[in-house]
């Protein structure tokens, strides 16, 4: 985290620095000239949209920006501030902080990229809440499915029938329950089990592999 105050591109007063106080996201002392230089050309003018809507608005910046690091790598960055203002309205000063967010950046990164490639590879979903329906699905000679979820519990009824219906045909699935291997039938005992409640990148992660 690194402090942030003034900004001279924006008419406030430069405020008085200290190394410890601040630095640019390249590594070097912190000035409002080293700071811009440290932005992503192609955030810039973002960037400097935010700071002025803030300052002529009053309002609190929140904003993210990629920032290029002195080895030539990409980062990402989260200012957040609040100006300050004299008597007459005038800006003064913008003060706040900086975080590097970089490790969230690529994860939300990374989570994309496993939504994609879910939807890549599950082109088809067999939505049924019932076990007859579940079966017209399964035995639908027109079907095409890269792989099936099943819920173990459809009302009062079980979808194993479901299960060896799309094993006869060779479609890849998994079990989904809150009960673990506890509640499948004999025949499915190891088999994979999504547990539930889902979470999302878990979720993602384990049909990606279950389906490859």
């Amino acid at each position: 985290m690194r402090a942030i105050r003034g900004s001279a591109r924006h008419g406030l007063r430069p405020a008085d620095h200290h190394p410890r106080r601040g630095a640019a996201a390249n590594g070097g002392p912190y000035d409002d000239q080293r700071l811009q230089d440290s932005i992503h050309p192609a955030d810039r003018l973002q960037q400097r949209d935010a700071f002025a809507r803030a300052i002529a608005e009053r309002s609190d910046l929140d904003l993210e920006h990629r920032a290029v690091r002195q080895d030539g790598q990409i980062g990402w960055v989260l200012i957040r501030g609040h100006a300050s203002y004299d008597e007459a309205g005038q800006p003064l000063r913008l003060a706040g902080v900086s975080l590097d967010v970089t490790d969230r950046k690529r994860a939300e990164e990374r989570q994309l990229l496993l939504l994609d490639e879910l939807n890549h590879r599950v082109k088809n979903t067999l939505v049924a809440g019932t076990l007859e329906r579940g079966l017209a699905i399964a035995t639908d000679k027109a079907l095409v499915a890269d792989g099936a979820i099943l819920d173990v519990n459809l009302g009062d009824e079980k979808v194993f029938p479901v299960a060896d219906a799309l094993a006869d045909r060779g479609v890849p699935f998994v079990f989904a329950t809150g009960y673990g291997t506890q509640g499948l039938a004999p025949r499915y005992a190891g088999h994979k089990v999504i547990a539930k409640p889902f979470r999302l990148e878990p979720l993602q992660q384990f049909l990606l592999a279950a389906f490859a």
